[in-house]
């Protein structure tokens, strides 16, 4: 599908600004691309959908290498009329858990949380230990039932014929 894109000037040209990080070019040119999609009576449906997934996929990809950003200056690299826009969509992206931070409102930046690995770890193991331990409990119960049949199952008189 790529290569079919690369293709039509223009998302080649959406591409190559996508690519070089430029992206409030990139969403300038997807507006122009999609201004022309609503008028085909089978993209027009899917063009907004389609937007607000490419806007939210480049709000995350902007966010990623940064452990706190601007929203004013975010705002305006990619375009946004206000902040107060951009606040509500990393809000939404915040409670999706595409963006692991908060929104400082005072200050007027996004702090994005650092995962531990260390803590990962850490939770898997513990995991691992509770289900390990749940398995190990059920066979001891398992034993124990196994070993009361046989002992309730025995003949009372085996010497006898």
């Amino acid at each position: 599908f790529g290569k079919f894109l690369d293709y039509i000037p223009e998302c080649s040209r959406l591409l190559r600004c996508f690519y070089s990080s430029a992206y409030s070019d990139a969403l300038s040119k997807l507006d122009g691309i999609l201004s022309l999609g609503m008028l085909d009576p089978v993209v027009a449906p899917h063009a907004t959908t389609v937007r607000s997934q490419i806007v939210e996929n480049v709000v995350v990809l902007y966010t990623q290498p940064f452990v706190s950003t601007s929203l004013s200056t975010m705002a305006k690299a990619l375009r946004f009329g206000s902040t107060s826009q951009l606040e509500a969509m990393l809000s939404r992206l915040i409670e999706r858990n595409l963006i692991l931070g908060r929104i400082d409102a005072v200050s007027g930046y996004l702090l994005k949380y650092t995962l531990d690995p260390r803590d990962q770890t850490l939770e898997t193991i513990e995991r691992m230990y509770t289900s390990f331990s749940d398995q190990a409990d059920v066979m001891l119960a398992r034993i124990h039932y196994l070993e009361e049949e046989t002992v309730s199952n025995k003949p009372r008189f085996e010497g006898r014929r």
